[in-house]
């Protein structure tokens, strides 16, 4: 065993910022689905309060925030970083992304480039796997990953999985350390992708078609509402049974290949749903299964780095495990070492 050496990459700082409106189980927005659910059936299982964005144009400000703390945190200036990850999702225009907005809010170099990464929800997870690697490479010095999430304005609230939605922000700051160890290395992934599913669970708006002239239809012709969430009676199911069955397969993997024993391990998942939080937590019987739901609501694919931004002082255990859940459907399972831990 052997502790790290300081030339070895890793988080050197966190941030997050949540919105300052809040919504609660009383909010009038889900008095449709209150009059319309079954009797006796427990709407708001799990949840709690949500915060959430004002206009479409708060999200930018909050990842600026958010990535400002975890410079900060870091002892890294805006000047300092190289290059940019992240994804801001619902982003103001369909192209291009909000996260060259936060280019242009923090000030960084010109020569800065900026990456959205659209694999929701794992872009955290893949922003720090592609950090690491071009840190190692000898590409770039400092990443700056930036996520945010603010998908409660793209939500039919007639719809069930409208009640937990919420919004939130988080950053990370990846790259060599100077006086400190890391506070996580990334060690390992593990990808289990259900190609199948792929149109099940879509962010997309719907078509409308205006009355047309008798020779056809034409593209002026047509309107489409704002996106809306939408999930199919076959996506309701496969998300269930794919995040409760498949999920931690891929965690057992990542620990059976490196040896490590699951009472050593943190896990912070996807907040999806109470559900699928306590089946993980039966399944994996990790050390500690942080959660969030109850008091941030799902901030889609903000939910795994505020959460680790919000509880990374509290952790104790040598090893985390970030756990994405995505759409299309995927897993993706990160294993994170606390910097300075021995490795084998």
């Amino acid at each position: 065993m052997s502790a790290d050496p300081m030339g070895v990459p890793g988080i050197l700082g966190l941030g997050y910022r949540l919105p300052d409106a809040t919504r609660g189980n009383d909010d009038r927005l889900f008095d449709w689905l209150r009059q319309h659910s079954v009797p006796g059936e427990d709407l708001f299982y799990g949840y709690r309060i949500r915060h959430v964005v004002r206009d479409d144009a708060e999200i930018v400000g909050l990842v600026q925030v958010a990535a400002t703390r975890a410079l900060d945190a870091a002892g890294r200036r805006p000047d300092e970083v190289d290059l940019l990850l992240g994804g801001v999702s619902l982003s103001r225009h369909i192209v291009p992304s909000d996260l060259f907005a936060v280019h242009a809010a923090l000030g960084l170099r010109r020569d800065v480039l900026a990456i959205p990464l659209g694999n929701d929800f794992s872009n955290f997870g893949a922003a720090l796997v592609l950090a690491d690697a071009m840190i190692r490479a000898g590409r770039i010095r400092t990443a700056l990953v930036a996520i945010g999430g603010d998908w409660t304005r793209a939500m039919d609230y007639r719809l069930p999985w409208s009640l937990g939605a919420g919004d939130g922000a988080a950053a990370a700051v990846v790259g060599l350390p100077r006086k400190k160890a890391p506070r996580w290395v990334v060690v390992d992934q593990e990808v289990i992708a259900l190609p199948t599913a792929f149109g099940d669970m879509t962010m997309v708006g719907d078509i409308r078609r205006r009355p047309v002239p008798d020779d056809g239809a034409h593209p002026e012709d047509e309107d489409w509402t704002g996106p809306y969430f939408h999930i199919t009676a076959k996506g309701q199911k496969e998300f269930g049974s794919f995040g409760v069955e498949t999920a931690p397969r891929a965690v057992k993997a990542l620990l059976e290949r490196q040896g490590i024993d699951p009472g050593e391990v943190t896990v912070i998942g996807h907040q999806a749903a109470r559900g699928i939080l306590d089946a993980w937590k039966a399944s994996l019987a990790p050390s500690r299964l942080v959660e969030t739901l109850e008091a941030f609501g799902n901030m889609t694919i903000a939910s795994i780095p505020v959460t680790l931004a919000h509880a990374d002082d509290t952790l104790v255990t040598p090893f985390l495990v970030l756990l994405a859940l995505g759409p299309d459907m995927h897993v993706h399972a990160l294993l994170l070492r606390r910097g300075g831990a021995p490795t084998a």
